[in-house]
Protein backbone atom coordinates (compact mmCIF):
# COMPACT_ATOMS: atom_id res chain seq x y z
CA UNK A 1 0.00 0.00 0.00
CA UNK A 2 2.84 2.39 0.85
CA UNK A 3 4.59 1.65 -2.45
CA UNK A 4 1.39 2.43 -4.40
CA UNK A 5 0.94 5.73 -2.55
CA UNK A 6 4.56 6.72 -3.20
CA UNK A 7 4.23 5.81 -6.89
CA UNK A 8 1.05 7.89 -7.29
CA UNK A 9 2.62 10.82 -5.45
CA UNK A 10 5.73 10.68 -7.63
CA UNK A 11 3.58 10.54 -10.79
CA UNK A 12 1.53 13.55 -9.68
CA UNK A 13 4.64 15.57 -8.86
CA UNK A 14 6.26 14.61 -12.16
CA UNK A 15 3.19 15.87 -14.05
CA UNK A 16 3.17 19.07 -12.01
CA UNK A 17 6.87 19.66 -12.69
CA UNK A 18 6.27 19.05 -16.39
CA UNK A 19 3.52 21.69 -16.47
CA UNK A 20 5.74 24.18 -14.62
CA UNK A 21 8.63 23.52 -17.00
CA UNK A 22 6.38 24.01 -20.04
CA UNK A 23 5.14 27.33 -18.68
CA UNK A 24 8.70 28.49 -17.99
CA UNK A 25 9.74 27.62 -21.54
CA UNK A 26 6.76 29.51 -22.98
CA UNK A 27 7.49 32.58 -20.84
CA UNK A 28 11.16 32.51 -21.84
CA UNK A 29 10.19 32.36 -25.51
CA UNK A 30 7.86 35.34 -25.06
CA UNK A 31 10.61 37.34 -23.34
CA UNK A 32 13.07 36.45 -26.14
CA UNK A 33 10.57 37.57 -28.77
CA UNK A 34 10.02 40.85 -26.92
CA UNK A 35 13.79 41.49 -26.72
CA UNK A 36 14.18 40.82 -30.45
CA UNK A 37 11.31 43.19 -31.23
CA UNK A 38 12.92 45.90 -29.09
CA UNK A 39 16.28 45.45 -30.83
CA UNK A 40 14.61 45.61 -34.24
CA UNK A 41 12.87 48.84 -33.26
CA UNK A 42 16.19 50.37 -32.11
CA UNK A 43 17.96 49.43 -35.36
CA UNK A 44 15.11 50.59 -37.61
CA UNK A 45 15.06 53.98 -39.45
CA UNK A 46 14.07 55.68 -42.73
CA UNK A 47 15.04 53.41 -45.56
CA UNK A 48 14.96 53.81 -49.31
CA UNK A 49 11.53 53.80 -50.91
CA UNK A 50 10.69 53.46 -54.61
CA UNK A 51 8.18 56.32 -54.35
CA UNK A 52 11.04 58.78 -53.71
CA UNK A 53 12.49 58.21 -57.20
CA UNK A 54 10.17 57.88 -60.21
CA UNK A 55 12.83 56.20 -62.36
CA UNK A 56 15.43 54.58 -60.10
CA UNK A 57 17.04 52.62 -62.97
CA UNK A 58 17.69 55.60 -65.28
CA UNK A 59 21.39 56.57 -65.75
CA UNK A 60 22.44 59.79 -64.06
CA UNK A 61 25.55 61.66 -63.02
CA UNK A 62 26.92 62.00 -59.53
CA UNK A 63 25.53 65.54 -59.30
CA UNK A 64 22.03 64.27 -59.98
CA UNK A 65 22.09 61.81 -57.06
CA UNK A 66 19.87 62.96 -54.19
CA UNK A 67 21.62 64.27 -51.12
CA UNK A 68 20.16 62.43 -48.18
CA UNK A 69 22.80 63.43 -45.68
CA UNK A 70 20.67 66.17 -44.15
CA UNK A 71 17.47 64.20 -44.01
CA UNK A 72 19.09 60.96 -42.97
CA UNK A 73 21.48 62.46 -40.43
CA UNK A 74 19.15 61.93 -37.53
CA UNK A 75 18.30 58.42 -38.65
CA UNK A 76 21.98 57.61 -39.14
CA UNK A 77 22.84 58.92 -35.72
CA UNK A 78 19.96 56.97 -34.21
CA UNK A 79 21.12 53.87 -36.07
CA UNK A 80 24.69 54.37 -34.85
CA UNK A 81 23.43 54.93 -31.33
CA UNK A 82 21.32 51.80 -31.59
CA UNK A 83 24.25 49.78 -32.89
CA UNK A 84 26.50 51.20 -30.20
CA UNK A 85 23.94 50.33 -27.56
CA UNK A 86 23.59 46.86 -29.03
CA UNK A 87 27.29 46.04 -28.83
CA UNK A 88 28.24 48.11 -25.81
CA UNK A 89 27.05 45.60 -23.19
CA UNK A 90 25.32 42.20 -23.28
CA UNK A 91 21.69 41.86 -22.30
CA UNK A 92 21.64 40.69 -18.67
CA UNK A 93 19.71 37.52 -17.80
CA UNK A 94 16.22 37.95 -16.46
CA UNK A 95 16.23 37.47 -12.66
CA UNK A 96 12.67 36.14 -12.65
CA UNK A 97 13.56 33.34 -15.07
CA UNK A 98 16.53 32.22 -12.98
CA UNK A 99 14.38 32.33 -9.84
CA UNK A 100 11.78 30.06 -11.40
CA UNK A 101 14.44 27.63 -12.57
CA UNK A 102 15.93 27.55 -9.07
CA UNK A 103 12.49 26.89 -7.59
CA UNK A 104 11.94 24.07 -10.07
CA UNK A 105 15.27 22.48 -9.18
CA UNK A 106 14.48 22.78 -5.46
CA UNK A 107 11.07 21.14 -5.93
CA UNK A 108 12.60 18.25 -7.88
CA UNK A 109 15.19 17.76 -5.15
CA UNK A 110 12.46 17.75 -2.51
CA UNK A 111 10.53 15.06 -4.39
CA UNK A 112 13.61 12.86 -4.61
CA UNK A 113 14.30 13.36 -0.90
CA UNK A 114 10.74 12.38 0.06
CA UNK A 115 10.80 9.25 -2.10
CA UNK A 116 14.20 8.21 -0.75
CA UNK A 117 13.06 8.78 2.84
CA UNK A 118 9.94 6.64 2.38
CA UNK A 119 11.85 3.77 0.82
CA UNK A 120 14.64 3.90 3.38
CA UNK A 121 12.11 3.99 6.24
CA UNK A 122 10.30 0.94 4.86
CA UNK A 123 13.57 -0.89 4.38
CA UNK A 124 14.70 0.00 7.91
CA UNK A 125 11.45 -1.25 9.43
CA UNK A 126 11.73 -4.53 7.53
CA UNK A 127 15.35 -5.00 8.61
CA UNK A 128 14.42 -4.28 12.24
CA UNK A 129 11.62 -6.85 12.14
CA UNK A 130 13.93 -9.47 10.64
CA UNK A 131 16.58 -8.70 13.25
CA UNK A 132 14.04 -9.09 16.06
CA UNK A 133 12.81 -12.37 14.59
CA UNK A 134 16.35 -13.75 14.30
CA UNK A 135 17.69 -12.59 17.67
CA UNK A 136 14.74 -13.40 19.95
CA UNK A 137 14.42 -16.97 21.34
CA UNK A 138 11.16 -18.77 20.46
CA UNK A 139 8.25 -18.75 22.89
CA UNK A 140 7.22 -21.96 24.65
CA UNK A 141 3.71 -23.31 24.07
CA UNK A 142 3.07 -25.24 27.30
CA UNK A 143 -0.67 -25.93 26.98
CA UNK A 144 -3.32 -26.00 24.24
CA UNK A 145 -6.95 -27.12 24.47
CA UNK A 146 -10.14 -26.80 22.46
CA UNK A 147 -13.80 -27.40 23.19
CA UNK A 148 -17.06 -27.03 21.28
CA UNK A 149 -19.52 -24.64 22.95
CA UNK A 150 -22.69 -24.62 20.87
CA UNK A 151 -21.87 -22.98 17.51
CA UNK A 152 -18.44 -21.90 18.76
CA UNK A 153 -15.02 -23.47 19.09
CA UNK A 154 -13.12 -22.26 22.15
CA UNK A 155 -9.33 -22.52 21.89
CA UNK A 156 -7.34 -21.97 25.08
CA UNK A 157 -3.82 -22.58 26.26
CA UNK A 158 -0.76 -21.10 27.90
CA UNK A 159 2.45 -19.57 26.55
CA UNK A 160 5.76 -18.93 28.30
CA UNK A 161 8.39 -16.30 27.65
CA UNK A 162 11.78 -18.07 27.94
CA UNK A 163 14.04 -16.97 30.84
CA UNK A 164 16.82 -16.05 28.40
CA UNK A 165 14.55 -13.77 26.36
CA UNK A 166 13.78 -10.11 26.85
CA UNK A 167 10.40 -8.98 28.12
CA UNK A 168 7.53 -9.47 25.67
CA UNK A 169 5.27 -6.41 25.52
CA UNK A 170 1.96 -6.35 23.60
CA UNK A 171 1.97 -10.09 22.96
CA UNK A 172 -1.07 -11.50 21.15
CA UNK A 173 -2.20 -14.87 19.81
CA UNK A 174 -3.69 -15.58 16.37
CA UNK A 175 -5.90 -18.57 15.51
CA UNK A 176 -6.48 -19.65 11.89
CA UNK A 177 -9.14 -22.28 11.15
CA UNK A 178 -9.35 -24.40 7.97
CA UNK A 179 -11.94 -26.69 6.43
CA UNK A 180 -11.34 -30.22 5.13
CA UNK A 181 -10.00 -28.88 1.83
CA UNK A 182 -7.43 -26.71 3.60
CA UNK A 183 -9.23 -23.44 2.88
CA UNK A 184 -9.01 -20.72 5.51
CA UNK A 185 -12.52 -20.22 6.90
CA UNK A 186 -11.93 -18.17 10.05
CA UNK A 187 -9.19 -16.19 11.77
CA UNK A 188 -9.00 -14.10 14.90
CA UNK A 189 -6.37 -12.23 16.89
CA UNK A 190 -6.56 -11.39 20.58
CA UNK A 191 -4.07 -10.33 23.28
CA UNK A 192 -2.94 -12.94 25.79
CA UNK A 193 -4.25 -12.39 29.33
CA UNK A 194 -0.88 -10.95 30.41
CA UNK A 195 0.21 -8.95 27.34
CA UNK A 196 3.54 -7.86 28.88
CA UNK A 197 5.44 -10.97 29.87
CA UNK A 198 8.72 -10.67 31.78
CA UNK A 199 11.40 -13.33 31.15
CA UNK A 200 10.33 -16.76 32.44
CA UNK A 201 6.65 -15.81 32.97
CA UNK A 202 3.56 -17.63 31.66
CA UNK A 203 0.26 -16.27 30.38
CA UNK A 204 -3.00 -18.05 29.49
CA UNK A 205 -4.98 -17.15 26.37
CA UNK A 206 -8.45 -17.87 24.96
CA UNK A 207 -9.88 -17.44 21.46
CA UNK A 208 -13.47 -18.14 20.32
CA UNK A 209 -14.30 -18.94 16.69
CA UNK A 210 -17.47 -19.97 14.88
CA UNK A 211 -17.20 -23.75 14.60
CA UNK A 212 -19.08 -24.15 11.31
CA UNK A 213 -16.89 -25.80 8.67
CA UNK A 214 -13.76 -26.02 10.84
CA UNK A 215 -11.72 -29.18 10.39
CA UNK A 216 -8.41 -28.07 11.92
CA UNK A 217 -6.73 -24.95 13.26
CA UNK A 218 -3.32 -23.45 13.89
CA UNK A 219 -2.10 -20.79 16.28
CA UNK A 220 0.76 -18.30 16.16
CA UNK A 221 2.01 -15.42 18.29
CA UNK A 222 2.69 -11.78 17.43
CA UNK A 223 4.84 -9.23 19.21
CA UNK A 224 3.35 -5.97 17.95
CA UNK A 225 3.19 -6.81 14.22
CA UNK A 226 6.11 -9.26 14.16
CA UNK A 227 5.51 -13.00 14.16
CA UNK A 228 7.39 -14.75 16.98
CA UNK A 229 8.13 -18.47 16.51
CA UNK A 230 7.17 -20.90 19.25
CA UNK A 231 8.16 -24.40 20.33
CA UNK A 232 5.58 -26.99 21.35
CA UNK A 233 6.43 -27.87 24.98
CA UNK A 234 3.17 -29.65 25.77
CA UNK A 235 3.44 -32.84 27.79
CA UNK A 236 0.45 -34.40 26.03
CA UNK A 237 -1.70 -33.63 23.04
CA UNK A 238 -5.46 -33.43 23.44
CA UNK A 239 -7.34 -35.90 21.23
CA UNK A 240 -9.22 -34.25 18.37
CA UNK A 241 -12.87 -33.29 18.55
CA UNK A 242 -15.27 -33.28 15.58
CA UNK A 243 -14.83 -29.55 15.03
CA UNK A 244 -11.07 -29.14 15.20
CA UNK A 245 -7.64 -30.45 16.04
CA UNK A 246 -4.57 -28.80 17.55
CA UNK A 247 -1.56 -28.12 15.40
Amino acid sequence: MTLIAVTLLSLFLAIAMGVVTWRLVQEERQRSAARLAALAAELGGEGWSASDDPDPLAPRSANELPDRSAGDGGAARESEAGIGGLFSSPVPPTPAGWGRLAALAGAAGLVLAVVATVFLSGSGAGDAAESLDDARPPLDLIALRHAAEGPFLDISGSVRNPPAAAGAARLSVVAMAFDEAGTLVATRRTPVETPSLPPGADSPFTIRLLAAGISRYRISFLLDETTIPHIDRRSGVQPPVPVGDAS
